[in-house]
């Protein structure tokens, strides 16, 4: 028994030492990607409506997407400092509580009033859950399987539901 606990104190310490640091990889990466799609989408459409210089108009879609580039970059590099840097486990849960939930409300408001708001809640419980058992390897002991039950419940929800809305 003692050997396991051992293998799981390794593996948690090895996780919080590189996941944060692939999560930051993966957010650069998306954003970059973002930008990219972001200039050829408004570069497409503005040559159609206008029939301007593509010149003109790539450099004014290049300028855009480096702002909002440089701005998302700005936001989840503050967020992560706060959360690299923060010591305390609670501090840290209450960040990811209040950015997850608020930016689920803005965007999910118009559409789905607070339904959006509940699940992202409900989603970031269930991984509370689990961090609280046994940290990283509770995520995947604990939240995997009750993440599982819940999306086959909704898949079964589903099956009832949308047949009978649209016969």
């Amino acid at each position: 028994m003692e050997v396991i606990s051992n293998i799981f104190a390794n593996l948690n310490t090895l996780l919080d030492k590189y996941l944060f640091w692939t999560v930051v990889v993966a957010l650069l990466i998306a954003n970059v990607f973002m930008a990219i799609k972001w200039i050829q989408k408004n570069t497409t459409q503005q040559i159609k409506q206008r029939g301007e210089n593509s010149t003109s108009i790539w450099a004014r879609s290049l300028g855009h997407s480096l702002y909002f580039f440089l701005l998302s970059l700005s936001i989840q590099a503050t967020l992560l400092a706060v959360f690299y840097f923060s010591h305390s486990v609670i501090l840290r849960w209450v960040e990811f509580f209040v950015v997850t939930c608020g930016i689920t409300y803005l965007a999910t408001n118009r559409i789905s009033g607070r339904r959006g708001l509940y699940i992202s809640a409900g989603h970031l419980g269930i991984l509370l859950i689990g961090w609280v058992y046994g940290s990283w390897l509770g995520l995947f002991l604990i939240s995997a399987p009750l993440f599982a039950v819940l999306y086959y419940w909704a898949y079964c929800l589903a099956q009832v539901v949308i047949p009978a809305s649209n016969p």
